[in-house]
């Protein structure tokens, strides 16, 4: 890890948006995954009326490295099924441009439900979370239910009001599947940068939230 100074250097936090501009890291990735922060009733809470809002399944967190090739869990080590997700996410020819890193879930991790489809959670980049949201229309949307095997997908986007019936969907999902795919929702600032971090994968971002009804 580095030491604090490097840290701060390196970081170059902006107190309001977040970081102002990825600098190079001696870590060979440039961040640990970035973690809402939990907030039961965020569906309900009026302060959250304007986020984006987003499903949240079960699988495996992690970073994708499109320049090497590269896959780092949520905890900053290789991830086991690195070949596998760089299989599926390079798999279509995708492009993603100028962008070298990925937030992504690997499905399959309790249930055969999507098994080894990739989820693109979020692009590791400058950018509001809206702008950043404009680059994954290149994917098709990953159903709640009947998930494709072996695809790389989005995940659907929806607003507070829709929310509530999202999470109704998922936990009909769930116990129609008698396992865990689905366990919650996201919300994301739509102005959000993606703060990056390289302290500690436990590090909470001050701009995502999330409920959880698992």
């Amino acid at each position: 890890m580095q030491n604090n100074d490097t840290a701060k250097d390196s970081l170059c936090m902006d107190q309001d948006t977040g970081p102002r501009k990825l600098q190079p890291r001696t870590l060979p990735f440039i961040s640990y995954p970035a973690r809402p922060f939990c907030c039961p009733g965020v569906t309900q809470n009026p302060a959250f009326a304007n986020w984006t809002f987003e499903p949240m399944a079960k699988g495996w967190r992690c970073l994708v490295d499109l320049k090497e090739g590269l896959v780092w869990s949520r905890h900053g080590k290789p991830l086991p099924q690195a070949d596998q997700v760089m299989r599926i996410v390079k798999g279509d020819g995708y492009n993603f441009g100028p962008h070298r890193w990925l937030d992504c879930l690997l499905l399959g991790r309790d249930s055969q439900a999507g098994v080894g489809t990739v989820l693109l959670l979020d692009i590791v980049c400058e950018g509001t979370y809206e702008e950043r949201r404009g680059n994954f229309s290149v994917l098709l949307q990953c159903p709640f239910d009947d998930i494709p095997k072996g695809r790389f997908l989005r995940l659907p986007s929806f607003n507070q009001s829709e929310a509530v019936q999202a999470m109704e969907t998922m936990r009909a999902v769930n116990f129609h599947r008698q396992t865990v795919i689905w366990q919650g929702v996201i919300c994301k600032h739509p102005l959000s940068g993606y703060e990056t971090q390289t302290r500690s994968p436990d590090a909470e971002c001050r701009f995502w939230a999330k409920e959880r009804f698992i």
